[in-house]
């Protein structure tokens, strides 16, 4: 049976075998979700945020598998969290099937969800095909402004046509937008960066040269170590 802790921002949802993370939880959000809403030029969120932790696997893949069919997508083992109904479902640590998952990853996670949040209020956006063509994009923006990311720059291997049509089957996917990002917000304004992301047109036109520069500028850095 779930219990439920709500808050002035938050509504979460849990076993009480996950209890001791609502505190973990509130910590880790509020000492990142000022900085993140003012990325996306968020004053306050249209409503609470719900934040679900599923007390099994089979739970939280029912709830995930609509959405992936709306986008022509498979389950993988690998998912332990999303924000594809609008809410942020969270795997809790001892339903994750990694011996290195422990609380940093979990506020790693749920950071980075609470960006996808802000991304879908900040493009005013409900449905889950909306961002699928341009999910390699909202990672980057997730792995950079949420997660406290302990991988290195990579050098990019991959095209911008396999990251828009098949990010989630790319290797390295995740440490590639990481990679991404570092380039981005280290050669660009803020602004120019928030505009990529609430403004699809934008991104297409730009982003395949952005890409191939975040490619040499990746190769170039990690030549010189």
């Amino acid at each position: 049976m779930k219990e439920t802790y709500e808050t002035e921002k938050y509504v979460i949802e849990y076993s009480e075998k996950d209890k001791e993370y609502i505190e973990e939880i509130l910590v880790t959000l509020d000492n990142k979700s000022k900085e993140i809403m003012n990325f996306f030029k968020l004053e306050k969120l249209s409503s609470k945020v719900k934040i679900v932790i599923w007390d099994s696997i089979e739970g939280y893949k029912n709830n995930i598998l609509p959405y992936l069919e709306e986008i022509d997508s498979e389950y993988k083992e690998w998912m332990i969290a999303d924000t594809m109904d609008g809410n942020i479902n969270m795997l809790p640590i001892r339903l994750v099937n990694n011996t290195d998952y422990n609380i940093t990853g979990f506020s790693d996670t749920i950071r980075h969800e609470f960006v996808h949040i802000c991304h879908r209020q900040a493009r005013k956006e409900r449905n889950v095909k909306f961002c699928h063509s341009d999910t390699w994009f909202w990672e980057v923006l997730a792995t950079n402004l949420g997660n406290i990311y302990p991988e290195e720059i990579m050098p990019i291997e991959t095209t911008i046509d396999k990251l828009e049509k098949d990010f989630d089957n790319v290797d390295g996917n995740y440490d590639i937008a990481y990679t991404i990002g570092q380039y981005l917000f280290e050669n660009y304004e803020k602004d120019y960066i928030y505009e990529l992301a609430i403004d699809n047109d934008k991104l297409e036109k730009k982003g395949s040269i952005l890409f191939d520069n975040a490619k040499e500028w990746s190769r170039n850095k990690t030549r010189s170590k």
